[in-house]
Parts: C-alpha cells; structure tokens; sequence
C-alpha cells in the first residue's frame, strides 16, 4: 500500500484513538510511523507508536499473537529464511496459514 493509499483510507479512521505500526523487525513500520506522524495527529490520533523490535521480538519474548482468523496461535511467518533466523523458536515458523 502506497503512502498516500494508506492516509486517504486510514488517517481520518484513527482519530480519537492510539495507533501501533508493526512489521517483521520493526524496521518498516518505524519508517512509515516516521513518514506518517504528522499527517496522523492532524487527523485527530491521540498517538502512535511503533512497536519496537517487531513481531519477531514480540513473539520471542513469549507474548500473544492472533492470526488472521482472530484465534491465538503459537506461530510466525517468518518473511524468508534470512529474516527467519531472528525467531528464537524455530519449531513455531509457519510459512502458510
């Protein structure tokens, strides 16, 4: 999704409310919160956040993930083999659903 895709659909939606960005590692999400801060506190967000480390820190660190069908699950996509090997939990890598 393009920049401006996201703020034509998204930005009004999250007035009143707290946003957090997330990617694999973090490190996109926090370039686009960086590209988008603005436009979403003129827009009403009452903050946002990147969550750091993403959600390859996140699923390390034992916490709870949801999957696409709003269930929790115990596994992570894990973006490609590179990447992969930042998940402490190699038996929890999933590539599909």
């Amino acid at each position: 999704i393009e920049l401006a895709e996201f703020e034509n659909k998204y930005a009004v939606q999250l007035a009143g409310k707290t946003a957090v960005f997330y990617c694999s590692v973090g490190r996109r999400s926090s370039d686009l919160l960086s590209q988008l801060n603005g436009t979403l506190k003129t827009n009403g967000a009452v903050a946002a956040y990147n969550l750091s480390g993403g959600v390859f820190r996140w699923h390390n660190e034992q916490r709870p993930l949801i999957s696409e069908n709003e269930q929790k699950t115990a596994f992570v996509h894990p973006y490609n083999f590179y990447w992969g090997r930042l998940i402490d939990n190699r038996s929890a890598i999933r590539y599909k659903p």
